[in-house]
């Protein structure tokens, strides 16, 4: 089982990296590896809601935004993993996470899953942690994250 409130819990599971959005940024990407796994957002534990941003700086501006006040209703106090994506067939861990990225950059690119998370100011301070995988689906290992 997967302790996914700490950074010694995940490391202890086998996931790596904890850099954060900003430095993958900077770096180009350069520390994730061009592997199959699962990747998770973290972000500090609180509970209280993050005072989300009106629209959304992902890619599609008004398209990607949810209204804040449904988010803060949803909001799990505590939470740790803000979201937990996949890198399957044949897309890697460094081709998802750039996507990832640029989609929060306001790019359109082909992934929109996570947006709600680019509505949290302060979104290049969340840390990106991940496990590269072989010989199995991804979606096993994500839906083992989930749980």
């Amino acid at each position: 089982m997967i302790d996914p409130s700490s950074e010694e819990g995940l490391r202890a599971a086998g996931f790596e990296g904890f850099v954060s959005v900003g430095a993958l940024r900077e770096s180009g990407l350069d520390p994730v590896p061009e592997r199959r796994g699962v990747y998770l957002l973290l972000a500090e534990a609180s509970a209280e809601p993050p005072r989300f941003l009106p629209v959304s700086p992902a890619g599609g501006g008004l398209a990607a935004t949810e209204s804040p006040i449904d988010l803060e209703e949803r909001w799990v106090p505590g939470a740790v993993v803000l979201y937990v994506g996949r890198a399957d067939g044949k897309a890697t861990l460094r081709s998802r996470i750039g996507q990832f990225l640029d989609f929060g950059r306001g790019m359109r690119v082909g992934h929109r899953d996570g947006r709600a998370v680019w509505q949290i100011p302060r979104s290049a301070g969340f840390v990106i942690c991940w496990q590269a995988i072989s010989g199995k689906s991804a979606w096993g290992r994500r839906r083992a994250v989930l749980e």
